[in-house]
């Protein structure tokens, strides 16, 4: 159905609608569904990524705060209704992409750093050799080798805990480690938080913060457990991993249901009061609107970077390929674990040739270049411009370009 006969159709009745704030890497944008699933409006606007040193990747997060109230308002302008008739808003964000912010006031310590910053590599490194750590990593990989003999051990929570313990490492992508640098590098940070005047929010956390004027401090289980701070097995904030980087869990958001209740958007900021009734991160979103509601069905979306994701039931599972489990959502109390493998940077790859080498003049040709040749003729790119993820969890490997001959051309 084309959004004006929707409009025309929809209004007849007494309609009410749902809003979906999709915030992500490179923008925000807001979308208003009727009760049969389709879209009658959305309005989008970019938001900047802020590069201060090789290997950071900052964004301002008031601009953030700012662009999703703007696309709200747009959405709900452009289908001609008020925010009476919107019903709910649900969020889904950007995952890992977290800040620090003033209890008080509302305003950020520092901007938000992103999900593919790298800043932390050392730091995270040097907790990899943490003795706590590496009692825990030793304990996991006597289980390993006891699932060489008995595969059993596999299917047991316990033995599951032990097989993720054996794969325990630290990333730079994880909010843990961002969440330790701004406290140890922002002036006054550490002792604030230690005050009760800090509060740590993932984007979806910030933003719901921001629509209920500052009442609701949470987040959902999904968005959690992309945090590197949450335990998947205990459902709760891990003390070792806070313990280790020295993070206070007076600054941390409540964590609730998927589909709970997040409080009500102000009234002066729509015009209405809305209530927001949930909030997701942005692959398990994914995954859920794919439908992969059994054990065993995988999506794999491509974006900024490409995200393979399997559902794999009620229990969290033991990999043996350094997966770690992350919660795709908890829903009236019920939890369902997924298993991910990923790789920050793919789709960010072509805007580099583009921005960077000038070698394509727009994205979208991107696609007609590569089909206009008959093979790569053996060319390959290993895009590792923030390290290589799953399964190598390697932050400091490099983008490098295989097989290049005399008669390579830009379209291989």
């Amino acid at each position: 159905m084309k959004m004006r006969e929707a409009k025309q159709v929809l209004k007849m009745g007494d309609e009410k609608y749902i809003m979906a704030i999709d915030e992500g890497t490179t923008g925000i944008r807001a979308i208003i569904f009727d009760h049969g699933g389709n879209i009658v409006s959305q309005s989008y606007e970019e938001i900047k990524q802020i590069f201060p040193k090789a290997g950071w990747c900052e964004q301002d997060a008031t601009e953030i705060w700012e662009k999703c109230v703007s696309v709200m308002r747009g959405a709900i302008a452009g289908f001609g209704i008020g925010a009476e008739d919107i019903e709910a808003i649900g969020i889904t964000t950007q995952r890992s992409t977290n800040l620090l912010w003033n209890k008080k006031s509302g305003k950020p310590i520092y901007n938000a750093i992103t999900w593919h910053d790298t800043r932390t590599a050392e730091l995270c490194s040097k907790m990899d050799g943490n003795g706590k750590i590496r009692a825990v990593r030793a304990i996991g990989n006597v289980a390993r080798k006891i699932s060489g003999i008995w595969k059993g051990i596999l299917m047991t929570k316990t033995g599951a805990l032990l097989i993720t313990a054996s794969n325990l490492s630290f990333t730079p992508a994880s909010a843990l480690a961002h969440t330790a640098w701004m406290l140890d590098n922002v002036d006054g940070a550490r002792e604030r938080a230690e005050k009760g005047e800090i509060l740590f929010g993932t984007i979806d956390t910030w933003l719901i913060w921001n629509l209920t004027n500052g009442r609701v401090h949470a987040t959902d289980f999904s968005n959690a457990s992309s945090t590197g701070m949450f335990d998947p097995f205990a459902l709760k904030w891990s003390k070792l991993f806070l313990s280790t980087f020295n993070i206070p869990e007076s600054i941390l958001p409540e964590v609730r249901d998927t589909s709970g209740d997040f409080g009500v958007a102000d009234k002066k900021i729509l015009g209405a009061e809305v209530p927001i009734r949930s909030a997701v991160a942005d692959q398990q979103s994914a995954l859920f609107a794919e439908g992969c509601f059994n054990p065993g069905e995988v999506k794999c979306t491509n974006g900024t970077g490409s995200f393979i994701d399997m559902n794999v039931g009620s229990r969290p599972p033991a990999s043996l390929h350094k997966l770690v489990p992350h919660i795709a959502w908890s829903i009236d109390g019920k939890v369902t674990y997924m298993l991910e493998g990923m790789i920050n940077t793919t789709g960010s790859a072509i805007q580099w040739l583009k921005d960077n080498l000038g070698i394509i003049d727009d994205v979208n040709l991107s696609e007609k270049m590569a089909n206009s040749v008959e093979s790569t003729e053996g060319v390959y790119f290993v895009p590792a411009f923030t390290g290589l993820s799953s399964p190598y969890w390697d932050p400091h490997a490099c983008g490098i370009a295989v097989g290049l001959r005399r008669k390579t051309k830009k379209e291989h």
